[in-house]
């Protein structure tokens, strides 16, 4: 199950004796050996892309089915949304990422399959034992806070920054928690989409154009470099982590094959991050979080309701005791802002601050 990517990582760690300074000729080996390797996976890809176009929805969902039957467990982990802020900025950001990469490396046996670092709290999906995933995330929170430490005028806290482990416990709910976890970034960041915001797995996912261009690394993390980050000499032989775009990147350290294998295809992973707005309430709900839906989902959300409930096709036909009715439970069941709320049902600002208020 493990990424083609990450056993290629490790089997080239014998080439990474010295990374002390630019790269090496041992070093540029390396890079075309994870090449060569990555390049032959992809072929070997599209071969399982063509094959799976012959299946049958059956076929592909028995599929499916057994590669979640041979993960063992399988943990949705999230910090507390209402943290205050840790990562203000892109250069910490890009440490939060590579900081990840070599919690990664010291556990082999958690299988990440996506994850996102939002400024404030992080969502990931892993296969691995409980104590396993909690022992990486407890050096990968220690790793922050001595980083954080050596900052100036940081301040930050990280008492409150702990990973809450939820068990998925069948195929469906693991695709809605992918799906949920990688659309988290481009809910809270409104210039982004799924399959561009940066600092998580989510924009390699059934995505051909970023898998290959970050399939070949640009160069390797260098011993200073790593000792720099973490202020410490034991992850000096931890081995080679790529870096694209000067951190380390999530295509070589998650595995994105085994994650779009949940999905019988890219369509229907594309309907999960981009339609099944009822998953991510559900999700939100047994997580603890608050929900927040773009103008798109609230849309979606106000159209089922108006069918279910007024036989309308569209929310901007119901009467004004209907329209009133709909903005409540957009309000207070879908935390939809006072401007959502008029820009969905064309309701006056007036009306609505009578009935919620400023």
């Amino acid at each position: 199950m493990q990424n083609a990517q990450v056993n290629d990582i490790n089997a080239s760690q014998a080439l990474q004796a010295g990374l002390a300074g630019d790269l090496t000729p041992s070093q540029q080996l390396c890079i075309s050996i994870i090449t060569f390797i990555n390049h032959r996976c992809r072929l070997i890809g599209q071969m399982t892309i063509e094959m799976n176009a012959r299946l049958s929805y059956h076929d592909k969902e028995t599929v499916c089915q057994n590669i979640f039957n041979e993960m063992g467990e399988v943990y949705h982990g999230c910090t507390p949304e209402n943290h205050p802020i840790i990562i203000k900025n892109n250069e910490e950001f890009k440490t939060a990422c590579t900081l990840m990469a070599i919690c990664r490396l010291r556990y082999p046996k958690v299988i990440i399959l996506t994850f996102e670092l939002m400024n404030n709290h992080l969502h990931l999906v892993a296969a691995g034992s409980q104590e396993t995933i909690l022992m990486m995330f407890a050096e990968y929170k220690a790793l922050l806070e001595k980083y954080f430490l050596h900052e100036e005028d940081s301040g930050i806290e990280l008492n409150e920054f702990k990973l809450k482990l939820h068990k998925i416990t069948d195929l469906e709910n693991l695709r809605n928690v992918i799906a949920y976890v990688n659309r988290n970034g481009s809910v809270i960041d409104e210039n982004h989409s799924p399959y561009s915001y940066p600092w998580g797995a989510n924009r390699f996912y059934f995505n051909t154009e970023a898998a290959e261009r970050h399939n070949t690394p640009q160069k390797f993390l260098r011993i200073k470099e790593c000792r720099a980050l973490t202020h410490s000499r034991k992850y000096d032989g931890i081995g080679a982590i790529p870096l694209v775009d000067g951190y380390a990147s999530p295509f070589h350290f998650c595995d994105i094959s085994t994650g779009e294998k949940i999905f019988r295809d890219a369509r229907h992973y594309f309907y999960k991050i981009s339609k099944n707005i009822e998953s991510y309430e559900e999700i939100a709900r047994m997580i603890g979080e608050n929900i927040f839906y773009t103008d798109n989902d609230m849309f979606q959300i106000a159209c089922i309701i108006s069918r279910k409930e007024h036989n309308c096709n569209s929310p901007h036909l119901l009467s004004r005791d209907g329209k009133i009715k709909l903005a409540k439970i957009l309000h207070y069941d879908y935390n939809a802002t006072l401007k959502q709320v008029q820009r969905m049902l064309k309701i006056d600002v007036m009306t609505l601050k009578s009935l919620f208020g400023e």
